[in-house]
């Protein structure tokens, strides 16, 4: 379990380093629970739309 903390960085390089030196630490299985904590969190924020498709035919006469 990570212990949560609040980091000030000083510029946004030294917030990506300091993540990709995270991410070399951690397993195949981790990453995976943290990809599918995020897939979650995105379908919260943005709920998928009816996509069932309804196809028209229209006959036209003259």
């Amino acid at each position: 379990m990570v212990k949560k903390s609040i980091r000030i960085f000083n510029s946004l390089e030294e917030q990506e380093a300091y993540h990709k030196k995270l991410m070399l630490h951690t397993t195949i299985t981790e990453r995976f629970r943290k990809l599918y904590q995020m897939q979650q969190m995105t379908r919260l924020l943005h709920p998928s739309k009816n996509n069932s498709r309804k196809i028209r035919i229209r006959k036209w006469t003259f």
